[in-house]
């Protein structure tokens, strides 16, 4: 079955033998039968059992195919898609090894998911120059193989034994020696005409998946993947690789000393105070660069995200110490996989930390980030996941708030301590100031109606920084605040580290934006009765003062400040009056301009 024979010849075939059998031994002076009877007896029960075998091969297919077509609908992104199918694959008894690849700007194949050991062991020998690539160049010798035919043709192509294909010639030997006979590529094409990748699938077995069945099976793979593909916009050609042998070394240096913990100070609003540290992984790569996560988290499977959880949040812990004889008693933070809260070896992994006894259970934070598409929120292994973590103390942070669906089912069903608004939000402020603004305060109205701390991440002017503090956060965190610093820096910084502003009148457009939205808030909860919107008219507001330090040597800002006052006698006679909404629009038009301009200039001179 897995050499591509069908059903139809290995009867034909067993019928011609038996009759072979029966002539030959039939002929023969043979006082007792019963010998030949038992041959026959013995060739009709191996017929069957290669049935069985065969058919239980394709039982094989299909399941497999279910398990794909689950993986096709689940993946979040094209890493995750591709690995998860190459791994299924490699499982298969009829696979020795896949792999997708794409070609770099010289026209060869690089590999970015690889199922199996036979062709990461090919690989690793070319990474040596102890093999030849494979290229989808015409005119190269190393580009007539089926993988760089699949790439120029966008049709599957087959070797169907290394051993005698002459094309195969460059990597018959090194093939032979790991175990690979045969072969078919299948070009991932969910933007025909053109080929974004090529899954090309080696088998132990002469063939090359050629069968009914197993061409049948490749059809299916193939258009299965092409949709999935569509799906998640793959990378289009050119566009940055990953390739295998990179995430294979990446994933080796996370329990090394490349594995470097910088932190980034988060910041109390009401007062200025440092009182934590978000602990952020960077990993050294071979040239000395600093690679961030979004970098190298790719690359990284379950089993790898646990030992870098373990290894980042003891260097954490190590550093809380160590600030702490020099004076600085802070809280630090570390981020966790939303798997956390399923996998037991998280929880292991904090406990055993905790029992070390360099950090006090209320101090440490575990950010949870945002679950990936089909995560059951409600599911008995995530409340037991949770209920594990919350059994040691620690506190725990709902990360990412307002970037997706499954962030807010978890706030809802997840006792967590408290929310960060995801910074994907705030950098919205640039395009839509005012809806940006109404959105994060009803987040924050949201987080603080559930009992939670609420910070905002992403605070990269004074403006966001004021913004943050009118609108009710707790917490702030970005770059106007402080970058992610190397351990080394962090006393020196400490140290110096001075924030205050004035919590009666904002110093920026965008506070004093804020600041009005939280004006018109109070003025529409006040009793329906005209006494009560003349005393919120007449008295002090936070925009107003913004504008009366801000127009000292202004001019372009008197504009700003009629509207206001407009407004706020249009006010007295309640927030429905056809008028205030008039003066209210005008205003809010001219100060959303002066925030544009504040935002745009302080911009340009970061």
């Amino acid at each position: 079955a897995s050499a591509g024979l069908e059903e139809v010849w290995l009867l034909e075939g067993v019928e011609r033998l038996r009759d072979l059998i029966a002539q030959r031994l039939g002929s023969l002076s043979v006082g007792d039968r019963r010998p030949i009877g038992i041959v026959l007896q013995r060739l009709g029960l191996e017929r069957q059992w290669q049935l069985e075998s065969m058919r239980e091969v394709q039982r094989e297919r299909v399941a497999l195919l279910a398990r794909l077509n689950a993986l096709a609908w689940s993946a979040d992104g094209y890493l995750e898609l591709i690995q998860g199918m190459v791994d299924a694959l490699a499982a298969h008894s009829e696979i020795a090894s896949c792999a997708v690849g794409r070609p770099d700007h010289s026209g060869q194949l690089t590999y970015e998911a690889v199922g199996g050991e036979a062709f990461a062991q090919y690989l690793r020998d070319l990474a040596r120059g102890e093999a030849a690539p494979i290229r989808v160049n015409a005119d190269s010798p190393h580009g007539v193989g089926p993988s760089g035919r699949a790439w120029r043709t966008g049709q599957v192509q087959r070797c169907l034994h290394y051993g005698t294909d002459p094309s195969m010639a460059s990597w018959r030997d090194r093939a032979l020696a790991i175990g690979i006979v045969s072969s078919v590529a299948i070009p991932l094409c969910p933007s025909p005409p053109g080929t974004s990748a090529v899954l090309t699938i080696y088998s132990p077995y002469a063939g090359g998946l050629q069968s009914e069945d197993q061409q049948a099976f490749v059809d299916q793979l193939k258009t299965l993947l092409d949709l999935a593909l569509a799906r998640l916009v793959p990378p289009r050609p050119g566009t940055e690789l990953l390739p295998f042998i990179v995430r294979e070394r990446w994933r080796a240096s996370i329990a090394t000393s490349a594995l470097q913990v910088h932190y980034q100070p988060v910041v109390r609003l009401s007062d200025g105070r440092v009182t934590e540290l978000e602990a952020l992984a960077r990993l050294q790569d071979l040239d000395g660069a600093l690679l961030l996560p979004a970098r190298f988290l790719p690359a990284l499977g379950d089993d790898d995200l646990v030992v870098l959880f373990r290894h980042v949040l003891a260097q954490a812990t190590h550093q809380r110490e160590s600030l702490l004889r020099l004076g600085h008693a802070l809280d630090v933070s570390v981020n966790a996989p939303a798997a956390a809260l399923e996998d037991p070896r998280y929880a292991e992994a904090a406990a055993a930390v905790l029992a070390e006894g360099r950090c006090p259970v209320d101090s440490l934070l575990l950010e949870i980030l945002e679950s990936p598409m089909g995560t059951d929120p409600g599911s008995a292994s995530s409340m037991a996941g949770m209920s594990a973590l919350k059994a040691l103390g620690v506190r725990l942070v709902e990360d990412d708030l307002g970037a997706g669906y499954s962030s807010l089912i978890r706030l809802r069903q997840w006792p967590f301590d408290r929310v960060k608004i995801d910074q994907a939000i705030v950098m919205q402020v640039a395009d839509d100031p005012l809806r940006t603004l109404r959105f994060i305060r009803q987040l924050v109205r949201l987080g603080h109606d559930l009992g939670l701390e609420v910070v905002i991440e992403g605070l990269e002017t004074p403006g966001l920084i004021e913004a943050a503090f009118w609108l009710g956060a707790d917490m702030g965190q970005g770059y106007a605040l402080a970058r992610p610093m190397a351990p080394g820096g962090l006393p020196g910084w400490l140290d110096g580290f001075r924030c205050t502003w004035d919590a009666t009148r904002p110093a920026t457009a965008l506070g004093a934006l804020a600041g009005a939205l939280l004006w018109e808030e109070q003025l529409l909860a006040l009793p329906s009765a005209p006494e009560f919107w003349r005393r919120h008219a007449e008295g002090p507001c936070a925009t107003g003062g913004y504008l009366a330090d801000a127009m000292v040597g202004h001019a372009g800002l008197q504009a700003v400040h009629a509207a206001h006052e407009a407004m706020h006698e249009a006010a007295k006679d309640g927030p429905h009056d056809p008028m205030y909404r008039r003066h209210r629009e005008r205003f809010l038009h001219l100060l959303i301009e002066q925030v544009r301009v504040e935002e745009q200039s302080r911009a340009d001179a970061a």
